[in-house]
């Protein structure tokens, strides 16, 4: 299956419609725009690292090779793997708002808030045990303490 998805990927680029400015628009929004969060969150995963190498480095009187095993550190490990993230999660966000927006609109368009009973939306038969009771309770009023099975 991942085979047969990869070559059909791979194929549709040589395939027209060939949309330049689209990927162009793409890799700004990825690429560029990104680099404002990637570069925060690897300054001060940067800064919390040299502090927590400082003290133990400190214990065995090491302190000079605390910006050495930093820099080895974020650059081989730390910052793929945090540049990775931010961009999977701002280009993601995005692209989810980018989809529910209208749907929400659409949804909410829909409703008339002039017949609207909080109560059954937020505890309707649909949400479980409480459900019926306070359906029951809403059509019939508050039961009282007669009218239960413990005033027998």
């Amino acid at each position: 299956m991942f085979v047969m998805i990869a070559t059909e990927a791979i194929l549709s680029c040589f395939r027209p419609p060939f949309r330049f400015g689209l990927l162009l628009q793409q890799m700004e929004f990825i690429g560029v725009g990104s680099l404002g969060i990637i570069f925060l969150t690897g300054t001060f995963a940067g800064a919390v690292f040299t502090l927590q190498s400082l003290y133990a480095f400190s214990l065995f009187n090491m302190e000079s090779m605390v910006g050495a095993t930093v820099a080895l550190a974020l650059t081989r490990e730390l910052s793929p793997v945090l540049a990775s993230l931010m961009i999977t999660g701002r280009a993601g966000a995005k692209s989810h708002e980018d989809l529910t927006d209208p749907f929400v609109e659409f949804l909410l368009a829909q409703i008339a808030t002039d017949r609207l009973a909080p109560l059954k939306i937020v505890a309707n038969p649909g949400n479980g045990c409480a459900g019926p009771l306070l359906t029951r309770t809403l059509k019939s009023g508050v039961p009282n303490k007669s009218s239960g099975p413990s005033a027998r």
